[in-house]
């Protein structure tokens, strides 16, 4: 992996033993787990499967956790509220469970042929920008078009979520 990216980088002109760091890391994409709370600990952002499966993004979901974290945790100490009450909060966040989630990752499971395609139709733009009359006229993408949909709706129910 490290030397296609070393590769991608001369190709664009950049010299990879330039560059200053790399870091990078597995990225859970299971959606939510199973279990975020218990009597004494809570479990947030990534560590907690809170991932965009789009973006594979998480830093707004870390900080959207973490904060429902600190406030579950005031009020244990304050008023005795059993953390569950963060693990409450976060499924109230219906973009990143079940059919949301999931309709959102199969719509990603496009071929490369499929992706280039669906750039083509945006271009350059989201999913949300997807021209429907591109797509319309465009008679080689009407096979797509009910997964076409279905990332549409996953994109608008979980956008708030991604940069």
């Amino acid at each position: 992996m490290r030397n296609a990216l070393d590769d991608f980088c001369r190709l664009h002109g950049y010299e990879p033993s330039g560059r200053i760091s790399a870091h990078g890391g597995l990225i859970p994409d299971g959606g939510l787990a199973r279990r975020i709370s218990s009597e004494r600990v809570v479990v947030c952002g990534d560590a907690a499967g809170l991932v965009h499966p789009a973006s594979k993004g998480g830093i707004h979901l870390a900080v959207y956790s973490g904060r429902a974290a600190g406030r579950a945790v005031a009020g244990l100490i304050g008023a005795g509220i059993p953390l569950s009450s963060y693990a409450r909060e976060i499924a109230e966040v219906k973009a990143f469970h079940g059919t949301y989630y999931e309709r959102l990752r199969s719509a990603l499971r496009f071929t490369d042929r499929e992706y280039n395609l669906i750039g083509e139709l945006a271009g350059g733009g989201t999913p949300k920008m997807l021209p429907l009359r591109r797509v319309l006229l465009r008679p080689s993408s009407w096979p797509l078009l009910p997964r076409l949909l279905g990332l549409y709706r996953a994109y608008v129910a979980t956008a708030r979520w991604m940069w």
